[in-house]
C-alpha cells in the first residue's frame, strides 16, 4: 500500500507538469508568436517539453535511486536494431496502407515536382523532426508516466490510461471518432511493445517513420494537420471517395483500413519477447505480477557470476546487477569515485569473512571492481 501511494504521489507531480505546466507553455508560446507561423510555436513548444520531460525523468531517477532505463528510453539502444525494426515496420505499413487506397480510388498519387537536391533536404529535416517528436510523444505518453501509474495500478490499467490520454491530445476540428480509434489502437499496441521488449524504441521508430512518410514521402494529411511544404510524392484525396475509406481530411489513418496495417508492431515485440523472460528472471522488472526477488539473483548471491555473465553481457544489464551488488549485506562499499558513472568498492570474500569472524587478521579485500563486468568476473 505504501508503495502504490508514493507511486500515486510522484505521478501527481508528473501529471501537474503534463497536463497544467505544459498547456501554460503552449497558450504563452502561441501568445508570444502571434501573427508568426504556428509551425514554429508548435516545434518550440514540443522542444522545450521534450527537454523538460528528459530531465525530470533523469532527476526523479536519482531520487527514486533506479536507472533511466526503467522509464522505457535506454540510450544504448538509441537508433539500434528495434529502432530501425520498428522503422521499416512504419514506412511499409504506410506504403501498402497508401497502395491499397490508391488500389480502391480513395486517393491518387503523382510524381515529385522537386529537385532532387531539394527532395533531399526536406527529406533529412523531417527525418530529424519527427524523429524527436517521435520521442517525445512516447516518452510523454508512455514513459515515466505509464512506469510510475504500473506500479500502483498495473501494467494494463496504466496502459489504458495513458491510450486514453494520448487520443484526447488529438482530438481537432479535423479529426474523426475513426481516426482517434486508430490513434488508441496504435497507442495500445505502443504499449504492447514497451511490455515485450523493456523498451520504447521499437514504437519510436515505428511513430517516427509514419509520420515521416505521410508528411514527406506521401505528402498526405497527418492526424487532421493539412499536407506540409516539401512533400515528395502528392496524394490527393478523391472527392468521390467516402471519408471512411480515404481517411478525408485526417490522412490515411483515418482510414477504416489502417488499423488493419499495424499487425507489425505485436509481430516485432513477439520476437522480443525471450529478452524481456530473461531481464524478468534477472532483475526487477517494471511490469505487474513481478517477483519479489528474481530467482537468478539468487545464483549471483551464492557466488555464480560467472553462470550469470553471459546473461549480464548480452542483455545489457550490468547497472541492475551492480544494484543488487552495492545493497547486499556482505558488501562493504567505499565510494571513491564517480568520475564517468564508475563505482569503485572493495569485494570481501567467503574466505575474509571467515578470518574476520574467528578473529584472525585480515588480509585485505579481495579485489576492488571499477565495472560491472569485473564484479561478475571477481565474484
Amino acid at each position: 500500500m505504501t508503495r502504490r501511494l508514493l507511486a500515486l504521489g510522484r505521478l501527481l507531480v508528473f501529471a501537474l507538469l503534463a497536463l497544467v505546466a505544459f498547456p501554460a507553455l503552449r497558450r504563452w508560446l502561441n501568445a508570444s508568436l502571434h501573427g508568426s507561423d504556428g509551425t514554429i510555436a508548435y516545434l518550440l513548444g514540443h522542444a522545450i517539453e521534450l527537454v523538460a520531460i528528459l530531465i525530470y525523468s533523469s532527476v526523479a531517477a536519482r531520487i527514486e535511486r533506479r536507472p533511466f532505463a526503467a522509464f522505457g528510453l535506454p540510450w544504448r539502444l538509441a537508433l539500434r536494431s528495434r529502432f530501425w525494426q520498428g522503422a521499416a515496420a512504419g514506412i511499409v505499413s504506410l506504403s501498402v496502407l497508401v497502395l491499397a487506397l490508391r488500389a480502391t480510388g480513395a486517393i491518387n498519387v503523382s510524381l515529385p515536382r522537386t529537385s532532387a537536391l531539394a527532395a533531399a533536404g526536406f527529406a533529412l529535416v523531417y527525418a530529424v523532426v519527427f524523429l524527436l517528436l517521435a520521442v517525445r510523444e512516447e516518452f510523454l505518453y508512455r514513459g515515466y508516466g505509464q512506469f510510475t501509474l504500473t506500479e500502483a495500478a498495473g501494467f494494463w490499467p496504466a496502459a489504458v490510461v495513458t491510450t486514453i490520454w494520448f487520443a484526447a491530445t488529438h482530438v481537432g476540428p479535423n479529426e474523426s471518432v475513426l481516426g482517434l480509434a486508430n490513434v488508441a489502437i496504435f497507442g495500445l499496441l505502443a504499449c504492447l511493445t514497451l511490455r515485450r521488449t523493456g523498451s520504447l524504441w521499437l514504437a519510436i521508430g515505428f511513430h517516427a517513420s509514419w509520420d515521416w512518410g505521410e508528411t514527406y514521402l506521401f505528402g498526405v494529411g497527418d492526424s487532421g494537420h493539412a499536407p506540409a511544404p516539401g512533400h515528395l510524392l502528392t496524394a490527393i484525396v478523391s472527392p468521390q471517395a467516402p471519408a471512411w475509406m480515404s481517411g478525408g481530411p485526417v490522412g490515411p489513418e483515418g482510414s477504416v483500413l489502417c488499423h488493419h496495417l499495424s499487425s507489425p508492431l505485436p509481430a516485432l515485440a513477439q520476437v522480443a519477447e525471450p529478452r524481456v523472460l530473461a531481464q524478468h528472471l534477472l532483475v526487477e522488472p517494471a511490469i505487474e505480477n513481478a517477483p519479489s526477488k528474481p530467482p537468478l539473483l539468487a545464483e549471483l548471491d551464492r557466488g555464480n557470476a560467472l553462470l550469470l555473465s553471459p546473461f549480464v553481457d548480452g542483455l545489457g544489464l550490468e547497472a541492475q546487477v551492480v544494484r543488487h551488488l552495492l545493497e547486499r549485506q556482505d558488501l562493504v562499499v567505499v565510494r571513491r569515485r564517480r568520475a564517468a558513472h564508475r563505482v569503485s568498492a572493495p569485494l570481501v570474500s567467503d574466505h575474509e569473512r571467515t578470518r574476520r569472524r574467528d578473529g584472525l587478521p585480515s588480509t585485505g579485500a579481495s579485489g576492488r571492481f571499477s565495472s560491472p563486468r569485473a564484479i561478475l568476473r571477481s565474484e
